[in-house]
């Protein structure tokens, strides 16, 4: 019985971060275990100046939240692994401070919570006494979302009710795979977004037609099985049962009224069968320590509606404070302190904008204010650095070809701008544009929960870079409040790994002109998830602007072999960021730094610094949309795309050769011989490949134009194995001694920097 000194595949994080500075009191805890499940117990000891502070009861699972606020100042804690009433181990000890400001949310007792649901109904994202005046909201300050609304449930009104799925009966595992994506995408046409829009349209309004139209589809759903297909522990997939968690409890509580006694015997029943399968996955799959499954990551939300929409229900306050222990302490799993999603930013949009509705019906029903917890207070922040609203890539992980979802980033932002009261926020939320350049539908969930007032505050100056170490992402803007001109580069180097939705593509760098992917990913997940397309190739580094060793990459599906930030400056003429990403490529590399620097307005060098352990081949690849121009003797590739432009020059302290090709290395349908779905367009795949060596460093000067925009002034020159960049604002010297200590030093006026190996 011996706690692990590296994180188990599959486990938490330990909480609070090792000297972390929390900024709510109590933090929450969580550890890994130091046996089987079962096999002890623990206990969270906490001392502050040396002496005994906080001792929790005897734990079966490794995660607390205290009921008492812990005052300002230093802690160090510790778990103890019980067994009999006696210490079996003991972990290390570690370190964490409450900030002087910290904002106080002890444990509360989730009974007490429930108690203070109103009785009356409807008392989910709205309440009964509100009502009234929500409807008067409806043609001013909502008016735009409830359009959208009305917009949704009147196409619902033409669908038929849908019968029980059976593609489970089909015999061929690729069949019944393709089936079921098949199924799911219609399914949530009827559930997440019909089904919901009908229900919610007429509480909004009364109208019974759409009462009625949602009250038919629920009753049906309520006839299935709970324990066959569409259960969320089915073996074939779980996207439909997950699809009637998010609207099952919700028209439950909005459409009460309109269901008979019996119908609403017969859909309570299946509302609160469906917790209680969401409890049974989250416990088989032990939440409490391993939480890096995606889809568990919707369950403590969706806890959340059910506890509050069956609150007289027994089994409630169960549902309540598994979920809000969970989202007290290891959840998000994939959050980063600063903000930052690792799987992605598409699956972080998604995943946040499913938890924003369970969140604001659970404060407004019971006060509890989920939102303190610090990471809601900087994701934001995340995404308003990490997509362009205009952009048609959305980097990094699966989805990250797809053109920014335009509607969901445009809801999304300005819910939490309004939430948090920030101007810019909001504004960023209007620059969102479909790619015909119209302004996107604002979706009604959850675009209506919010009146759209006026904010004056939150548009101070704000840096163009920002760094969110926690998931490894880096973000450079040449003008990040104009994404129509904004010169964007991003990076990536994740202590995460390639897991979950995320790929093996560490020091991977995408870069985007006016919304325009000049380079991009080289694959993408096709024609669905976990094929041999996506896993052989889209989720690996040759898919990547990343580099190869002997031709081979990062460890893939590993979380404890990923890269980190080390470094990051921020400056009014020029923007740096640098990950370290030597430990996800194993044994095959010693070193691999890539320093990104961006120069205002125009310019981007790029520096990698390469050491293996024996004499290898490295391969330097960039991908995107069109076919590059390169000079083989001069070293150059360009990318264009639209208008834009990214011109660059590479030098080497070592002798590079140039390659290009649009092949697929792998087929995009290998596995699905019958696949009827269009295959993808080919991209263009470029390598600079060096010879054989131990060690060399790679360098990049790149230069970015828009459509209309002049060519950027700048000159390269060289000496003594030295590379002087010279730009209007800011002069770079990048050393191509890959033996030298100094590797990179920028000035400008009254700014400077200076990097050393």
């Amino acid at each position: 019985m011996e706690f692990p000194s590296i994180r188990p595949r599959g486990a938490n994080y330990i909480r609070p971060l090792q000297g972390e500075t929390v900024e709510l009191s109590p933090p929450g805890f969580s550890w890994w275990r130091s046996a089987e499940r079962g096999a002890c117990l623990y206990k969270l000891i906490v001392e502050k100046d040396g002496t005994p502070y906080y001792e929790s009861s005897e734990l079966p699972d490794p995660i607390h939240v205290p009921s008492k606020v812990f005052s300002p100042g230093a802690y160090q804690w510790r778990i103890q692994a019980m067994d009999g009433g006696s210490v079996a181990a003991e972990s290390e000890a570690r370190s964490f401070t409450v900030s002087q400001d910290a904002d106080e949310q002890p444990w509360t007792d989730p009974a007490g919570l429930l108690a203070r649901v109103p009785a009356e109904r409807p008392r989910l994202f709205f309440l009964a006494s509100q009502m009234d005046a929500v409807r008067e909201t409806l043609t001013r300050t909502r008016s735009e979302a409830f359009k959208s609304l009305k917009r949704a449930a009147d196409h619902a009104m033409t669908l038929d009710r849908p019968a029980e799925p059976d593609y489970d009966q089909l015999e061929d595992p690729a069949e019944r795979r393709l089936a079921y994506s098949a199924c799911f995408g219609t399914m949530r046409k009827y559930h997440d977004q019909g089904m919901r829009s009908l229900a919610l349209m007429y509480l909004l309004t009364g109208e019974k037609k759409y009462g009625e139209a949602a009250r038919q589809l629920i009753v049906d759903a309520a006839g299935w099985d709970p324990e066959g297909i569409s259960s969320i522990l089915a073996p074939y997939g779980d996207e439909v049962g997950l699809g009637l968690l998010r609207a099952g409890a919700e028209v439950y509580d909005w459409i009460y009224d309109l269901l008979s006694d019996e119908e609403r015997d017969l859909v309570g029943t299946m509302v609160g069968a469906r917790a209680d399968q969401m409890i049974q996955r989250l416990e088989r799959n032990d939440y409490t320590f391993k939480p890096d499954g995606s889809h568990d990551g919707r369950l403590p939300g969706f806890l959340l509606e059910h506890a509050i929409a069956l609150c007289e229900d027994k089994r409630a306050v169960e549902w309540a404070e598994y979920a809000l222990k969970i989202i007290a302490t290891n959840f998000p799993h994939w959050a980063g302190s600063e903000g930052g999603w690792a799987q992605g930013v598409p699956y972080g949009m998604s995943y946040n904008s499913r938890d924003a509705m369970p969140f604001h019906a659970w404060k407004l029903a019971t006060g509890h204010d989920i939102w303190l917890k610090p990471y809601y207070q900087k994701m934001p922040w995340f995404f308003y650095y990490c997509v362009s609203p205009v952009g048609e890539i959305m980097p990094f992980g699966d989805t990250e070809h797809d053109h920014v979802r335009p509607s969901q980033a445009r809801t999304f932002i300005q819910f939490h701008g309004l939430r948090l009261g920030n101007a810019r926020l909001r504004s960023w939320a209007d620059q969102a544009v479909e790619q015909n350049g119209h302004t996107p539908e604002l979706d009604p969930f959850p675009g209506i929960l919010l009146e759209d007032v006026q904010i004056t505050q939150g548009k101070d100056t704000i840096p163009q870079d920002r760094v969110f170490r926690g998931v490894g992402w880096g973000a450079l803007h040449s003008d990040i409040e104009h994404p129509d001109r904004d010169f964007m580069v991003l990076l990536r180097s994740s202590p995460y790994g390639g897991v979950s939705h995320g790929h093996a593509s560490q020091n991977d760098f995408a870069v985007m002109k006016g919304g325009r992917a000049l380079l991009c990913a080289g694959g993408l997940r096709f024609p669905h998830h976990g094929t041999p397309f996506h896993n052989e190739y889209a989720q690996q580094s040759i898919s990547h602007n990343c580099v190869l060793v002997n031709g081979k990459g990062a460890i893939n599906r590993d979380g404890n072999h990923g890269g980190e930030i080390v470094g990051f400056k921020t400056t009014d003429a020029f923007g740096y960021v640098c990950g370290e990403a030597e430990n996800a490529y194993g044994d095959l590399l010693k070193r691999y730094r890539r320093h990104m620097l961006m120069i205002r307005p125009s310019l981007l060098v790029l520096v990698d610094e390469l050491e293996a352990p024996e004499a290898s081949t490295y391969q330097w690849l960039l991908h995107a949309f069109e076919q590059f121009e390169m000079d083989p003797d001069a070293t150059t590739v360009s990318s264009r795309r639209r208008g834009a432009s990214l011109e660059g020059r590479l030098f080497c302290s070592n002798k590079l050769s140039l390659s290009q090709t649009n092949a697929w290395p792998v087929a995009p349908d290998k596995g699905y011989p019958t696949l009827e779905k269009e295959l993808p367009e080919k991209r263009w795949h470029f390598t600079a490949e060096t010879e054989r060596t131990d060690r060399c460093r790679i360098v990049a000067v790149f230069s970015v134009q828009g459509p209309g925009e002049d060519k950027p002034e700048f000159s390269i020159t060289e000496s003594n194995r030295t590379l002087t960049i010279e730009a209007p604002d800011a002069t770079a010297h990048v050393s191509l001694d890959e033996n030298a200590t100094a590797v990179l030093t920028v000035s400008s006026e009254g700014e400077s920097m200076d990097v050393q190996a």
